[in-house]
């Protein structure tokens, strides 16, 4: 097995850590505050979203690993890279959240 193959699967590990251990507080935060809520509350509107431009950067830049692929042999780490980077973001998402428990 080589260093990268290591390295990776150790990235991963911590990625799933991360990921579950956020979910789980994100989760917990969630049933918490429906229990302590009146169910009847209304759901704010979402005002300003700035998620357009991360979404469109995030399509452009898939696209062009895959694409990458085909061309520098090297790129074929950079997809399972991005998705450990993805789980884990997710993850830490749930541990900024200030509305979590």
């Amino acid at each position: 097995m080589s260093l990268t193959f290591f390295v990776f699967l150790l990235m991963g590990l911590i990625a799933t850590v991360v990921f579950v251990l956020g979910y789980y507080r994100g989760v917990t935060g969630a049933v918490t505050d429906h229990q302590n809520s009146d169910n009847a509350a209304p759901i704010p509107d979402e005002e300003n979203s700035n998620y357009g431009l991360a979404i469109v950067c995030a399509v452009i830049a898939s696209a062009v690993i895959i694409a990458s692929v085909g061309f520098v042999p090297e790129m074929m780490y950079a997809g399972p890279l991005l998705a450990i980077v993805t789980a884990t973001m997710n993850g830490v998402a749930f541990f900024k959240d200030p509305q979590a428990q």
